[in-house]
């Protein structure tokens, strides 16, 4: 990279008090482009949209101001066009407050909800190679969780795939996943 020479004074304008040094002139701010804005209204509207289809709960953990709360309210008793316009409007307000913070506390929700579902799948895949395995995935599943009640889980498996009736088995099975999940580092044992 060839380095920075210093432009003569005489280059410089006099008269703009907004130029205190050479740089302003030699790298002028470049306005963001028409398909640049676009991927941000995009980005925005997406957003909102997510917003709009979260549960209660999610939403109060969030950092929103009340007039967009009240808004995203009214969007989800709309309907059709009515919606559409509402969610324009929830991106206006996005866009006229700092999206910043917001668009981060929705990507750490969002990675937390993707581990949670990833520990889920892990956890209902125990309960299937219990059932259908029988002993030989209950030594493995003990072996990875030392702290695991062996005759418990026996107990249960043997319900679940044994019992006389469905009501009986579909209790045990749910209470096998319950045993499952408590040993689970990642997941809450009641949900």
């Amino acid at each position: 990279m060839l380095p920075r020479m210093a432009l003569p004074d005489a280059w410089l304008p006099d008269d703009d008090p907004t130029l205190d040094d050479a740089s302003d002139v030699l790298e002028p701010s470049a306005p963001k482009s028409r398909s640049q804005k676009k991927r941000d209204a995009a980005a925005l509207g997406d957003i909102g949209l997510r917003l709009v289809g979260m549960h209660e709960a999610e939403l109060a953990a969030l950092p929103l101001d009340e007039e967009l709360r009240r808004e995203i309210q009214v969007c989800r008793s709309l309907t059709k066009n009515a919606r559409s316009r509402q969610l324009r409007l929830i991106a206006k307000l996005l866009r006229e407050g700092d999206a910043a913070p917001l668009a981060a506390a929705l990507e750490r929700s969002s990675h937390a909800s993707r581990e949670h579902v990833a520990a889920e799948r892990e956890v209902e895949l125990w309960r299937r190679r219990l059932l259908e395995e029988g002993d030989d995935a209950l030594t493995r599943f003990i072996a990875l969780h030392p702290g695991a009640d062996r005759g418990e889980l026996r107990n249960l498996v043997r319900r679940a795939v044994g019992a006389s009736s469905e009501i009986t088995r579909t209790r045990a099975r749910r209470e096998l996943l319950r045993a499952i999940r408590t040993l689970h580092p990642s997941i809450p044992a009641e949900r």
